[in-house]
């Protein structure tokens, strides 16, 4: 049988005084501390936010329409009927020539067999029908073969590193690309142009933002003016986290670097994805210090508190036990005792029953019998 004492039903009636709470903060400060953090100034450069200049002219937009001539509409294409024989490695490759070679004599006097059954009827070999495919999506010798012949007509073997290959043509499709001044495409290519516009500003922004990380690194003024960057400041960052730009561990490591704090000087150039880069430099900095009283307060008070309510439970639970070994039933013990709740749970095993926690279990093994038919009791402050 266990009797169970939980400290929180024991935790009502508990207040914690001011004065209380007060002791222990100044007793226990060590346990309240708040981190070393720092503010950091800093410069950023984002592609996202760069100004670009003058919009695009048509000349721009035309250069970029035929460069990347695949970004509008769609690619030319073509249908084949295609019959594959795999070069066996254990083989060589003269069974598969030999088989391709029969194959294409077949096709030359009659180009307009059925390949299906040609395949079928033929060891190693397999038929594929491929409809409006780009070259690119084919593999290159015989996309370039493919695309180099006539509507019906068949190739010679085609020889790719895994295998041989013969191809019929059965249809084309031209290239189709919407016309230049397409309102759709005019508002691409200005996109376009103006991605390039942003790439290439931050690039060369970038190489200066460098530069001047290296020749200027006292203050943040220099690389402020030159680049046209308003300096900004962070909230508290720790060594841990912070908010903002705290939240990268590049940032960290340089706020908290010895060249960084101790030095003075600036960070060299961090780059937070592929698009931002940011110079940094300590603009204040808070050594490690005990939190304030108010801000730790209520921790500390329910802290006491479950504190106080297991003291509590344990005294209740060491008069009951007094109680059980002075001759009471566990019984009466449970009902004459507030908070107490009685488990009848049987025998329970040595290991590995779910009944109970290990300590219980280990507590209830270590209690020594005194006699076959007499009871006798323990306790354990199980967690």
């Amino acid at each position: 049988s266990l009797l169970r004492f939980e400290p929180a039903a024991y935790s009502q009636d508990i207040e914690i005084s001011d004065a209380a709470v007060s002791d222990y903060y100044q007793a226990h400060k060590d346990d309240f501390m708040r981190p070393e953090r720092v503010k950091v100034s800093y410069v950023s450069l984002d592609a996202n936010t760069l100004d670009t200049g003058a919009a695009p002219d048509t000349a721009k937009l035309r250069q970029i329409y035929d460069a990347r001539q695949q970004s509008f509409g769609t690619p030319e294409t073509r249908s084949a009927d295609m019959l594959r024989v795999a070069i066996d490695a254990t083989d060589g490759a003269s069974q598969a020539r030999t088989t391709v070679s029969q194959l294409a004599d077949t096709l030359r006097d009659d180009k307009s067999a059925d390949l299906s059954a040609l395949a079928d009827d033929t060891a190693g070999v397999t038929y594929r029908q491929v409809t409006d495919q780009a070259k690119a999506d084919l593999p290159g010798a015989v996309a370039d073969t493919l695309f180099s012949m006539d509507d019906g007509a068949v190739s010679n073997p085609i020889k790719t590193d895994s295998a041989w290959y013969l191809v019929r043509m059965t249809g084309k499709q031209a290239a189709r690309r919407p016309a230049f001044d397409d309102p759709d495409v005019q508002a691409r290519l200005k996109a376009m142009a103006r991605a390039d516009q942003r790439d290439e500003a931050f690039a060369e922004q970038s190489d200066t933002l460098e530069d001047l990380a290296y020749q200027a690194p006292n203050d943040l003024k220099t690389i402020s003016e030159s680049l046209s960057l308003q300096p900004q400041t962070s909230q508290w960052i720790t060594a841990e986290g912070g908010p903002g730009i705290g939240q990268y561990d590049a940032v960290r490591d340089a706020a908290f670097s010895d060249a960084v704090l101790k030095d003075g000087l600036n960070s060299k150039v961090l780059k937070l994805g592929k698009q931002r880069e940011i110079v940094l430099r300590v603009a204040e900095h808070d050594k490690a210090a005990p939190k304030p009283l108010a801000a730790v307060a209520d921790t500390i008070r329910k802290r006491l508190k479950t504190e106080a309510a297991a003291d509590k439970a344990a005294k209740a639970a060491d008069q009951a036990l007094a109680a059980l070994r002075s001759g009471q039933s566990i019984q009466q013990v449970a009902s004459a005792t507030d908070n107490a709740r009685l488990q009848r749970l049987g025998y329970v095993g040595r290991n590995g029953d779910n009944a109970l926690d290990r300590s219980l279990r280990e507590a209830a093994f270590a209690i020594g019998l005194e006699g076959k038919n007499e009871a006798a009791h323990g306790s354990d402050a199980a967690r």
